[in-house]
């Protein structure tokens, strides 16, 4: 077995001339810099987007207006989810729900304009909603909820 001694006596010699210290250490190069840079960047974006952008949670519908008041209809399934005091938006302004209706209506008994409009299902269920709009009929969507990217990784159920 060879019992050479674990640091050699002659490597710390040749380190002290300043000449050749560039041959024991590796120096980085400025792209390996720029590349370490470029991934912190880009860590760091995605965090920010991650806590700045918000994802709504919605619920698609039809509403028809008649005389100020815009009766939206929904899927029976999705009506638990709807309360009253809840946002409405429809073409671009927001209003609120005013009452939820328990009466269920089947498809027979709907409309023609709001069953092209609305998510096909059998039963059907409506909320009133006050309104500036003109007669008529429209796409609607519930806000039920917003959050973030990184809120939705973090939060638990």
């Amino acid at each position: 077995m060879n019992k050479e001694p674990f640091l050699k006596k002659k490597s710390p010699a040749k380190t002290s001339e300043l000449d050749q210290l560039n041959t024991y250490l590796k120096l980085s190069s400025i792209s390996a810099w720029l590349i370490l840079a470029a991934a912190v960047t880009v860590i760091i974006g995605i965090f920010m987007w991650g806590q700045i952008t918000e994802i709504e949670e919605t619920i698609q519908g039809a509403g028809e207006c008649k005389n100020g008041v815009l009766t939206c209809y929904f899927r029976q399934e999705d009506m638990n989810e709807i309360k009253p005091g809840m946002q409405v938006q429809v073409n671009g302004s927001t209003y609120e729900i005013k009452e939820v209706v328990p009466k269920m209506l089947y498809t027979y008994d709907m409309p023609r304009e709001i069953l092209y409009l609305s998510q096909k299902t059998d039963w059907y269920q409506t909320a009133l909603v006050p309104c500036d709009l003109p007669d008529g009929t429209y796409k609607v969507r519930v806000i039920i909820g917003r959050n973030t990217p990184l809120g939705l990784i973090t939060t638990k159920d």
